[in-house]
């Protein structure tokens, strides 16, 4: 409870580890998760389609209970030390890779279609080609998405503060 107090890192770069579980954008379990949703639509598999997307809410509730209980619980234990230089390093990169794969799906996307493309080939399959996912962020996509963070992080030192934050960022939204 509450360890992200004390580990601040390890915490944010777990959140953004669940947060790509739950498949949000822009992390890149969203990708992948519209990567199956597509197939199996495309398939004619409706069904199949349904079970992901009830399953991702049900995993939703328990991974927003994670959140909750290691961003917003008080931590009443003995002091901690954030993780190890190197673990930090190996989370940190693993981190951006989530996000990067998130924001721009066309880079992870570039490792596995010439693997999909062989198999295709060598095994005279009729494997559906793989959709070209182009990510935009504009203004009114980013703008929220940024401002939860600043909202959040200056909520933890002024409510006053990010109750006025909150109506600016939704102004410019």
């Amino acid at each position: 409870k509450g360890i992200a107090t004390q580990m601040p890192i390890t915490s944010f770069l777990f959140g953004i580890g669940i947060l790509a579980i739950m498949g949000l954008p822009p992390f890149n379990g969203f990708v992948s998760k519209y990567l199956m949703l597509f197939a199996n639509i495309q398939a004619g598999h409706i069904e199949l389609a349904v079970l992901i997307l009830i399953g991702s809410v049900i995993g939703a509730f328990y991974y927003v209970r994670l959140l909750q209980v290691v961003f917003f619980e008080k931590y009443e234990g003995p002091p901690l030390k954030e993780a190890p230089l190197p673990i930090l390093i190996t989370l940190g990169v693993l981190g951006a890779l989530v996000l990067v794969n998130g924001v721009y799906p066309e880079f992870g996307l570039s490792f596995v279609l010439p693997a999909v493309e062989y198999i295709a080939v060598s095994s005279s399959m009729n494997i559906q080609e793989i959709p070209l996912i182009s990510a935009t962020w504009s203004l009114p996509i980013i703008i929220p998405m940024i401002g939860a963070l600043i909202v959040y992080f200056i909520g933890k030192y002024s409510i006053k503060l990010s109750g006025f934050s909150t109506v600016i960022l939704l102004a410019l939204t």
